[in-house]
């Protein structure tokens, strides 16, 4: 016996989308309204395995018995198997339509049933009786799943490296001229000795001090002037301080706001994707939506930094995920033909751009995102609308 969703769809699609990840049907029927496009949303949303069966039978919305002929073609293909009937965000003609034909006809088949996705979750309805809701709860590894990867993710790590993170995010300034001095490391059996100039009365070198307290490090002063020796025992400390604590940072802050059904950073797509577009520096998933992070310290963006993003976004979703792309860069650093050009590449792409100043604000563009409200802060980070 086979699994059958037959699919509402008019104003918006997303009910029904997170309904066919939460109840994985084997044949998947799409029923729209002939004056909506989101069929074709919905459409190009969905991962290859729960695209719809044959095309998206189109109906008109205000003649509640084309939506009761169309479900009705597509149950004589399966009176043997389970048949669920969603109702979202179509006309309520249309679910006229759909409701009757499971009052009067569900008994000539296996199994019928019918659901309505409000905005607290699945209900069941029974002949006026309904049971629910159940809230619709997708998790990381099912969301990337039915897109074809297999991922593993970082959550928490010890102690010190918070203390790392904590001490990197209170001045960006500083802890990028720090780290970008912390190259070429030479090792050793089990040492990694990091040559730098750096003037002892900096910031900078207070910085490095405090790192190296809370790692263990050492700090070897050379006889030239300002010429010291950074020395590291742990490649994971180097690992952290060289790019990933800019990833745990983003992590931190989402999940602090405890608004993500679940969140990750480091996520690798354990198929082994030879392109490397298998890697995603953030992902955090709710209400069957994503947001997806790719986060650079490096000194300069370029065109390519938005491409791989949005290439991501392409593969997990559409636009039923948001991108953004998390940056140490300060804007006040660049030049107004750079801004302008990085405007042009993020705006076309509708990713949003995350610069150095406004990491402190990181849990509240976060919040912007979820929520989808242009009109909460911060004022210069823009809403780009999800399905």
């Amino acid at each position: 016996m086979n699994k059958i969703i037959i699919s509402m769809i008019g104003g918006r699609p997303l009910p029904n989308i997170l309904a066919v990840f939460y109840l994985k049907p084997d044949y998947h029927y799409i029923i729209a309204s002939e004056d909506s496009v989101q069929d074709e949303v919905a459409t190009n949303s969905l991962p290859a395995k729960y695209q719809p069966t044959i095309k998206p039978i189109k109906v008109k919305p205000y003649q509640p018995e084309e939506t009761y002929n169309a479900i009705q073609s597509i149950v004589s293909k399966h009176n043997q198997d389970e048949i669920i009937i969603i109702s979202g965000s179509e006309p309520k003609s249309m679910t006229l339509g759909a409701y009757n034909y499971f009052l009067y006809r569900r008994k000539e088949v296996y199994s019928m049933q019918f659901a309505y996705i409000a905005r607290e979750g699945l209900l069941w309805i029974d002949d006026l009786k309904s049971s629910g809701p159940y809230q619709l709860t997708i998790g990381l590894k099912d969301y990337f799943n039915s897109y074809g990867w297999n991922i593993k993710w970082k959550e928490k790590l010890p102690d010190e490296f918070d203390k790392i993170a904590s001490l990197l995010k209170d001045d960006i300034k500083t802890s990028c001229n720090l780290l970008f001095a912390i190259k070429n490391p030479i090792s050793t059996k089990d040492k990694y000795f990091i040559p730098m100039y750096l003037k002892t009365d900096s910031s900078e070198f207070k910085l490095l001090e405090n790192i190296a307290q809370v790692t263990n490090a050492l700090i070897e002063k050379e006889n030239q002037q300002n010429h010291i020796k950074f020395i590291i025992n742990n490649k994971e400390y180097l690992d952290f301080l060289t790019g990933k604590w800019l990833e745990y940072v983003v992590w931190q802050e989402a999940s602090s706001l405890n608004m993500f059904d679940e969140c990750g950073w480091g996520i690798e797509d354990q198929n082994k994707r030879s392109d490397k577009l298998g890697e995603i520096d953030f992902a955090g998933v709710f209400s069957g939506q994503l947001i997806i992070a790719s986060c650079k310290t490096k000194k300069r963006l370029e065109r390519t930094d938005f491409e791989e993003i949005d290439s991501r976004r392409q593969q997990l979703g559409g636009k039923m995920c948001s991108p953004m792309l998390i940056t140490t860069i300060l804007k006040n650093d660049l030049s107004e033909t750079k801004i302008t050009q990085l405007k042009k590449w993020t705006d076309s792409r509708e990713i949003v751009l995350v610069m150095g100043e406004n990491l402190k604000h990181l849990n509240k563009i976060l919040i912007k995102i979820i929520k989808q409200d242009k009109n909460l802060p911060p004022d210069d980070i823009p809403c780009f609308r999800r399905i």
